[in-house]
């Protein structure tokens, strides 16, 4: 059910970026019959001309002017190669756009399929941590009253005076009091079981320790292969 939620997750996604390739070409000029050399919707508040390259200089974006005309350019070719190094034309702005796009939504799908697959496995160990400890609490829980029926006996009898019991009462604290043997193999008995049902459970948590080990080979392998 998860693995499918994530599915669904990941076409949504695949249908976000095909929609962005789709809308975020540079809305440019252009008339196929005269093959004119693209251009935006804007003009050059210099010149009045048409846009048809980027600079794409950094250096002093805020200051530069980013939309040069035919006029711009020229004023660039008088400062020489330097200058002109980081302008592009539109049509090729709009090309490096849009396999830049193209390239930040993959990463993204694969940064997004690395961390649902992580979490798949997390949650799976914790669906098989939340069975395996609730059947060992309820395993401690039947050890637990494993214990004699002279117990039950015993507590029905905490707290009295010898001398305010009746005589049947008394017969079976006599009884008792003269078992000591019996009553000391019987704890050696209860101790060794108890023993054993100990090293079962921890048998059990070494096991889930090694499931945490697979986790953590498996996501060191989703590290290790997509980053």
């Amino acid at each position: 059910m998860y693995q499918f939620e994530n599915f669904e997750q990941l076409q949504d996604v695949d249908k976000e970026i095909t929609t962005i390739e789709q809308t975020c070409s540079i809305n440019l000029h252009m008339d196929d019959k005269q093959k004119r050399t693209p251009a935006l919707k804007f003009i050059c508040e210099s010149h009045k001309m048409e846009i048809i390259i980027f600079n794409l200089d950094q250096t002093e974006f805020e200051q530069t002017n980013p939309f040069l005309c035919v006029e711009c350019a020229q004023d660039l070719l008088t400062r020489g190669n330097k200058a002109v190094a980081h302008t592009i034309s539109l049509k090729r702005a709009d090309e490096k756009w849009n396999e830049y796009i193209k390239d930040q939504c993959e990463k993204r799908l694969q940064r997004q399929s690395i961390f649902y697959s992580a979490i798949g496995f997390i949650t799976k160990l914790q669906e098989k941590y939340n069975q395996v400890l609730n059947k060992m609490i309820q395993s401690f829980d039947d050890q637990l009253k494993k214990y004699p029926k002279e117990y039950e006996q015993l507590i029905k009898l905490k707290d009295t005076r010898l001398w305010n019991q009746d005589k049947q009462t008394l017969h079976e604290i006599i009884k008792i009091l003269g078992q000591t043997d019996q009553q000391q193999k019987q704890e050696l008995i209860q101790n060794s079981e108890d023993s054993q049902f100990f090293d079962c459970q921890k048998k059990v948590l070494g096991e889930l320790i090694k499931e945490n080990l697979l986790l953590e080979n498996s996501i060191q392998q989703l590290q290790n292969h997509h980053l």
